[in-house]
């Protein structure tokens, strides 16, 4: 009995020190704990590893649950995309194997191919159609110093570079700004859809600083 014991205990502690695998996800962390004959995995401070999509979870918390294949991330939460160069940076996310979908609760930072920059809260990341949307306030912030100010949240097709939204400001690096409702944005032409549009230009845009030209 004595030997027996022994013997499990070195099992155990090798489990504990090694990347562990449930379905396609990989843990790497010297906490973890199994329950329910193997269908619940808990670890902490580390990383989980999903190879067949390229992504890579850093957090303090992980809840595996292998019926449903949903991993759940708490805490100081960095979400690696190498495949479709997004990067997301929360406080709770939840990815689910089967619909291969992300979402991030509360506020959410996402960084898309380095281009973009988005500020939001309550995010679905869909990586079947490419598509981050919400229904929340949001701000993306793109490298050509423009700024998107999404009041009723928004759909974004980052393949394609389009951003649907149903009401946005638009502030381009010159402080003009644009309001439209019911727009796509085409963010590889430049160029915006929309009705109800109202252009507020800077006062000095037309050489006059006493203007304050509107076009509606």
């Amino acid at each position: 009995m004595k030997i027996k014991f022994i013997i499990c205990i070195l099992l155990l502690s090798v489990s504990l020190i090694s990347p562990l695998k449930a379905e396609t996800v990989f843990f790497d962390s010297k906490n973890i704990l199994i329950e329910e004959n193997g269908n619940m995995y808990f670890a902490t401070e580390g990383t989980a590893k999903i190879p067949s999509r390229n992504l890579k979870i850093e957090g303090d918390k992980f809840i595996y649950n292998k019926q449903l294949s949903e991993l759940t991330v708490l805490d100081d939460v960095k979400y690696f995309d190498d495949k479709n160069s997004i990067y997301i940076e929360s406080q709770k996310l939840i990815y689910n194997e089967i619909d291969n979908t992300v979402f991030s609760k509360n506020e959410t930072l996402i960084i898309s191919e380095d281009t973009y920059e988005i500020n939001s809260s309550d995010v679905l990341l869909d990586r079947n159609l490419n598509k981050i949307s919400s229904n929340k306030f949001t701000i993306v912030n793109d490298n050509k110093e423009n700024r998107f100010i999404f009041s009723r949240g928004l759909v974004f097709n980052t393949i394609r570079e389009i951003i649907s939204s149903k009401k946005v400001l638009v502030t381009d690096k010159n402080e003009n700004n644009y309001f439209f409702e019911d727009s796509k944005i085409n963010l590889k032409i430049n160029e915006i859809v929309g009705k109800e549009v109202l252009v507020d230009f800077e006062d000095s845009f037309f050489g006059n600083e006493n203007n304050d030209p509107l076009l509606k």
